[in-house]
């Protein structure tokens, strides 16, 4: 393994050597000087000689969001939304937290009371998105906990 290394260290280097020079000394090349197939091959070595930068040059590795990590995110959103939309619990201050998987929600956070924490659970338990709604709110005992104190 150690060889291995060694020889794509060589080789990097050998390969950025640049033996054009009017004195025949070799001149270390900058990676803006490569063109674009030199620029390939030289981020190939880097990565034999490196296999932590494997992923970096990884065409797959840019890829967009996947649609289904798309409507986790939108769930949680359009649930936060919603909740925020209703004039009820907007007038009070509530800490929510909102995760969502696959259709299920997990909340968590302080509610002002047990009356609150009942309806934020049945606006979200109607939302027709929701499978499955797992509540960890709780009721605050005073302010220091909408305040993280």
């Amino acid at each position: 393994m150690r060889t291995h290394r060694a020889w794509g260290a060589f080789l990097l280097f050998f390969f950025l050597q640049d033996f054009s020079s009017a004195e025949g000394v070799p001149v270390l090349r900058e990676e803006r000087d490569l063109s674009p197939a030199e620029r390939v091959k030289w981020n190939a070595l880097k990565a034999e000689a490196n296999p932590l930068l494997r992923g970096r040059w990884d065409p797959k590795g840019r890829q967009p969001a996947s649609p289904e990590s798309v409507a986790v995110d939108n769930l949680a959103m359009k649930i936060l939304a919603r909740l925020r939309e209703d004039k009820t619990l907007s007038a009070s201050p509530v800490r929510l937290k909102v995760r969502s998987l696959g259709g299920r929600v997990a909340l968590e956070g302080v509610v002002n009371d047990a009356a609150e924490r009942a309806l934020i659970e049945k606006k979200v338990r109607r939302m027709k998105e929701v499978k499955e709604l797992k509540s960890f709110l709780k009721i605050k005992t005073s302010n220091a906990d909408f305040f993280g104190g």
